[in-house]
């Protein structure tokens, strides 16, 4: 059982992963799975975090906190967790202030000036993560390559450090932190997925039947009917996040779901089932959806797809296409319905 797909299984906060026998949240952010397993929570990081906001009191927010300072004349400062006073003293007016910048990536696209990542970020928060470029209007400066003389110059912790802004006696003269990308460019590096920062780096996690493109930096379908065996002696039709495996009358799914075979039945019982009556669907969407089924009565297979509809069963055993140039099947003990195909013709 797919229970993933129930859309609200996991609330707006997360996504549901499907698992063999069971499903787990993966929740963003900010939220967490609560011990059943069903749903996503806000995380209190005022308790869970002991003293994260400093001399400061932390304020729990849905998805998140606030540092706020007792004194409305101040404002945090994340980096030495103090409150600060709002007008600048005559030090902060002598010391330059770090130029923000638009983060771009893959350069080598045609579209490259769409491509942004973050509107308001420093060249390292750029260049030391998953940034290509960096700049304003499309006038880019390409980022250094990782290993080479410029980039050690710019990034000397590494690819997935930053300088935390505050002074250090060790050589560089600046103390440095892991960035987190997730925050630091949101959904952007993780399209359609749940992004979970790592030190360094970060993971970006797919729903069930997707994968990551780590150049586009987004989940895309994966088209499971590129595999044959995932539809043997039957007709795959790929959905999104997942697929469909139809199989033709008197073939059905086995246990697997991955194969079309013959009823485990005697001769005398497929015969029997050759004139077994069942739901008639006079209509089939583009997505294989069987719909509309007839009223009022039920047919055999060959009566339903020469006669009345497009699939037939409760498995949407799906009939012959009309421009393939297949005859309606005509099994034995069905000749009644072929009187009925000459009356109508």
């Amino acid at each position: 059982i797919d229970e993933c797909v129930n859309n609200t299984i996991c609330d707006s906060h997360g996504f549901c992963d499907n698992t063999a026998g069971s499903f787990r949240c993966l929740c963003y952010q900010g939220f967490q799975a609560p011990q059943d397993g069903q749903g996503c929570v806000d995380v209190n990081e005022c308790e869970l975090l002991s003293g994260v906001c400093g001399e400061a009191f932390c304020e729990n927010v849905e998805g998140s906190f606030l540092c706020v300072c007792a004194d409305e004349n101040q404002e945090y400062s994340p980096m030495t967790g103090q409150c600060r006073s709002r007008n600048p003293t005559d030090l902060d007016v002598n010391q330059p202030r770090e130029e923000k910048k638009e983060c771009y990536y893959n350069l080598n696209d045609a579209s490259l000036c769409d491509n942004v990542l973050a509107a308001n970020v420093t060249k390292q928060e750029c260049c030391c993560t998953s940034g290509a470029g960096w700049g304003d209007n499309c006038e880019i400066f390409p980022c250094p390559v990782v290993g080479t003389a410029e980039f050690t110059e710019m990034c000397p912790r590494g690819k997935g450090f930053v300088p935390t802004g505050e002074p250090s006696y060790d050589i560089g003269g600046e103390n440095y932190k892991d960035a987190d990308e997730c925050q630091l460019f949101g959904q952007e590096i993780c399209k359609n997925g749940f992004c979970l920062n790592t030190q360094p780096g970060y993971e970006c996690y797919c729903k069930q039947g997707t994968y990551y493109d780590p150049v586009k930096l987004q989940c895309f379908d994966m088209d499971e009917c590129q595999d044959p065996n995932s539809c043997i002696d039957g007709q795959c039709v790929n959905t999104e996040g997942s697929y469909n495996c139809f199989c033709t009358h008197p073939l059905v799914l086995d246990a697997s779901e991955k194969r079309c075979v013959r009823p485990a039945e005697s001769h005398e019982q497929i015969e029997e089932t050759d004139v077994y009556q069942d739901l008639c669907w006079e209509h089939l969407s583009d997505e294989y959806v069987c719909s509309r089924p007839l009223v009022g009565k039920q047919t055999t297979y060959t009566e339903c797809c020469c006669l009345y509809g497009e699939a037939w069963g409760m498995q949407c055993a799906l009939c012959p296409m009309k421009d393939s140039g297949e005859p309606c099947p005509t099994p034995a003990g069905d000749r009644f319905s072929l009187l009925e195909i000459l009356a109508i013709l």
